[in-house]
């Protein structure tokens, strides 16, 4: 899984984390899905909006051999999100009452995995 360590992240703004669906990240750079296609545009809303930390969770190698083991690959995924999150967020409960997760697919399976 991959999170650009290059994000800066204002406390002071809510965060929200996009997780993309199988496939997804390839596929909408390619716009060869709806899948696809949607996480991008909501991809791109959030990054216009200036008063939000987005950052987008990529797991590409997470769907490189096949739809089921993706699917086994969903908890690691959420682990990898979770270990970033309280590094990069802290354990102010302020910070994390701003925080929204927005998921497509099996991104959005990897959500119920993090509660």
């Amino acid at each position: 899984m991959e999170i650009p360590e290059d994000e800066q992240l204002f406390k002071d703004r809510p965060t929200v984390v996009g997780i993309h669906g199988w496939k997804g990240f390839t596929n909408f750079r390619r716009n060869e899905n709806a899948m696809g296609k949607g996480f991008q545009m909501v991809s791109d809303m959030y990054k216009r909006h200036k008063n939000v930390n987005y950052v987008s969770a990529k797991w590409v190698n997470g769907f490189s051999y096949g739809y089921n083991a993706s699917v086994l690959a969903l908890e690691a995924i959420g682990h990898g999100i979770v270990n970033w999150l309280d590094i990069n967020l802290g354990y102010d409960k302020d910070i994390w009452r701003n925080l929204t997760i927005v998921g497509f697919s099996l991104g959005g399976m990897c959500i119920i995995l993090l509660v």
